[in-house]
């Protein structure tokens, strides 16, 4: 995961923004899913299921 969102995630906990934190939370899913492992190799391989 990217550090400034990471540190984003932090900062906004941190200062109770939960509609930043959680909008930063729903960012830091989508970068995990097409990052993960199987996310990748499905690009590599062509698959889309």
């Amino acid at each position: 995961m990217p550090k400034p969102l990471r540190d984003a995630i932090s900062q906004t906990w941190a200062a109770g923004q939960i509609r930043a934190w959680s909008a930063n939370c729903l960012e830091a899913r989508r970068v995990l899913s097409t990052n993960s492992p199987s996310a990748i190799a499905d690009r590599i391989t062509g698959d889309r299921s």
